[in-house]
This record gives C-alpha cells, structure tokens and sequence, in this order.
C-alpha cells in the first residue's frame, strides 16, 4: 500500500484530499517489522507518527507485577504513537510490537507539526 493511500484510510487524514495529502506522504517513511521487533519501546523519545500498513500490532504495558497488559492492536489503517507527540515530555508511554510481519508508515513530528 503506498503512503498517500494510508494516509487517507486513517481517520487522522481521512477528511482530506488527495492534493491535499501528496507532499506529506511525499515526505513520509516505510519501516518493516519482523514478528516481535518493537516499532517503539516505553521511554523511548517520540519523535514520529505511525500509521499501520500492513500486519498487527500490539500496544503494551508493563504492570507492577511484570506481567505484560495488551493495551490495544493495531492493523491497516491504525494510526498510534500520536499522544506522546504532543506531550511536554514527547516520550513513550507504552510499548507497540509486531506480533507478525508488518509495515509501518511514519511521519517525523516536526513535518507533522508544519503540515
């Protein structure tokens, strides 16, 4: 799937047009998973936008016993990583894993930002 057709499945992006649209994905990067390879991890700094292509996804958390919380998956069309854009700490608030092979569509904050 290309990144201007992403962009408008995702309900970020869904209300504009393709015009509208072409210099962003223009500008955005593809990023493959293998099964268990994390897009992100807990504190890691929040510097991009993801939106899933292709594959699942899962959001995790760690609870105070250790053991791991499927907060949310993610499939074609999610978008996810967005809270932490716009936080003062822009960091990571929970893991998101590839649970089969994947493809990830990112956006830099800063281009985000700017659009």
């Amino acid at each position: 799937m290309d990144a201007l057709r992403t962009l408008l499945a995702s309900y970020l992006f869904q209300d504009l047009t393709p015009a509208e649209l072409e210099s962003l994905a223009a500008r955005a990067r593809h990023r493959d998973l293998n099964a268990g390879e994390y897009a992100f991890r807990n504190r890691d700094p929040a510097a991009e936008l993801f939106i899933a292509q292709s594959g699942q996804l899962a959001e995790t958390l760690i609870a105070a016993d250790g053991s791991e919380l499927v907060v949310e998956i993610f499939t074609a069309g999610d978008v996810f990583g967005e809270p932490a854009l716009f936080v003062p700490e822009r960091t990571r608030m929970a893991d998101v894993r590839a649970m089969e092979s994947s493809r990830v569509l990112m956006i830099d904050r800063e281009l985000l930002v700017q659009f």
